[in-house]
């Protein structure tokens, strides 16, 4: 860029102004009453031993929409992700109490065999550790 000739002046602009917007295009919710509920979790208390893992969680999870469990390390999320399907079964010192709920059905009942939950009620994807090359 070359100077400009002597005595002429230069203006230059004081604001920034954004190269690129970005903004959501976000989908509102469907009524409630089309929402098709997948799980229902009531007052779930998971204990391994005596040291409680979870403790009252409660939610519904719903077809179609996405649903994530985030959180710090060590705070319950793959205990909560094994009492959806039922492998906590598998631990001795595990307990649980409150209702797991998939298409209306207590997955916890005594009739209700945890090798057809496990196939049918859960899917569980995690992210392997990487190794970044920096």
């Amino acid at each position: 860029m070359s100077s400009p000739p002597k005595g002429e002046t230069v203006s230059v602009s004081s604001t920034i102004e954004a190269a690129v917007r970005v903004e959501p295009k976000r989908q509102p919710l469907p009524p409630r009453e089309r929402l098709h509920q997948v799980f229902d979790i009531q007052d779930l208390t998971a204990v391994y031993g005596s040291k409680p893992a979870l403790k009252n969680v409660s939610m519904e999870v719903y077809k179609n929409l996405v649903t994530a469990v985030i959180g710090p390390s060590g705070c319950g999320k793959s205990t909560f992700i094994r009492c959806l399907n039922r492998m906590n079964d598998l631990v001795p010192s595990f307990r649980q109490t409150g209702t797991i709920r998939y298409h209306g059905q207590d997955i916890a009942a005594r009739d209700v065999d945890p090798v057809a939950v496990r196939r049918t009620a859960t899917g569980s994807t995690s992210l392997p550790a990487m190794s970044w090359p920096w």
